[in-house]
């Protein structure tokens, strides 16, 4: 759905799935979550002694009906520290409940998605 690229070419910061409901795949999700190590030699730093790297995985999951019925989206460029990413990307995520006419801004996270999620928490 989402991937926040590294410096180095092949590498990323962040990387958001979709996978479809089914048993295997919530399997799968739940078995990569939490914090996990990695036992490897790092291609970007050959000479390095460190062979553990850590990286964390978490499982969100989302009812989409809900979402779309009660509550209008739009997105807006973030203001703030941020660089050329808060200039280039519209990472902010404006919620309004239709009934109640409650509206939420936020544009604490760099990805739009986490945003999302944040404003319908």
């Amino acid at each position: 759905v989402e991937a926040v690229g590294a410096q180095q070419k092949g590498c990323f910061k962040s990387i958001l799935i979709e996978l479809e409901a089914t048993q295997k795949a919530k399997q799968f999700a739940h078995h990569w979550q939490g914090a996990l190590l990695w036992v490897c030699q790092s291609p970007f730093r050959a000479k390095h002694k460190r062979k553990n790297w850590f990286f964390s995985g978490n499982l969100y999951e989302v009812n989409a009906q809900q979402f779309d019925k009660a509550i209008d989206y739009q997105t807006c460029r973030a203001s703030g520290a941020g660089g050329q990413h808060v200039n280039k990307t519209d990472s902010a995520v404006q919620a309004m409940h239709r009934e109640t006419g409650l509206m939420v801004r936020v544009e604490s996270e760099r990805s739009q998605h986490a945003n999302k999620r944040l404003a319908t928490a």
